[in-house]
């Protein structure tokens, strides 16, 4: 319950006691897995969202693994730097996790010394410079709108994934 109650004090800035609307846009993993933490009434309270977050634990798997897809306007981003930061209201023990996009745009997403990542809520950045200049543009990462759920049911690739299709202009 004490990652429900963090979500709603972080993103619940009506303060009606749920996350709905723009503030979803604050947020963008949930956003993106909606519909896995809303409650019968369709929205997103501290209860719904911790019994979601048990529903991930009752799997009893402490690393998974987590494959995502990254184009730009349709074309595969080869050797982009991916990062997925778990939502802070998560807590400590859920770790960030990243990896490169190889010439098709594909990437399998780690922790550090690991073969896969944590189920969990993220915030995805994505990021390319050449000759030191930053390619990709601040929605997709310093101010990310991209959003990751990998758990059991999530996506389309296993328990998590996605294909972030990014736009240059």
């Amino acid at each position: 319950m004490a990652a429900g109650n963090a979500a709603i004090a972080e993103y619940d800035t009506n303060h009606d006691g749920t996350i709905s609307g723009k503030e979803l846009d604050k947020c963008p993993a949930l956003k993106t897995g909606e519909k896995h933490y809303a409650d019968a009434a369709g929205k997103i309270t501290a209860e719904s969202l911790a019994e979601g977050i048990a529903r991930w634990q009752e799997n009893r798997i402490a690393i998974t693994r987590c494959g995502i897809m990254v184009t730009m306007d349709a074309k595969p981003l080869a050797g982009a730097a991916v990062t997925a930061e778990p939502e802070k209201f998560l807590g400590p023990e859920v770790q960030t996790a990243a990896g490169v996009t190889d010439l098709h745009g594909g990437c399998t997403l780690r922790i550090p010394g690991q073969i896969g990542m944590q189920y969990g809520l993220y915030r995805v950045r994505v990021r390319k410079s050449v000759e030191g200049k930053e390619t990709i543009r601040a929605r997709y990462n310093a101010k990310t709108e991209l959003g990751l759920e990998v758990a059991p049911g999530a996506g389309g690739l296993g328990v998590g994934g996605a294909i972030f299709n990014l736009k240059s202009q």
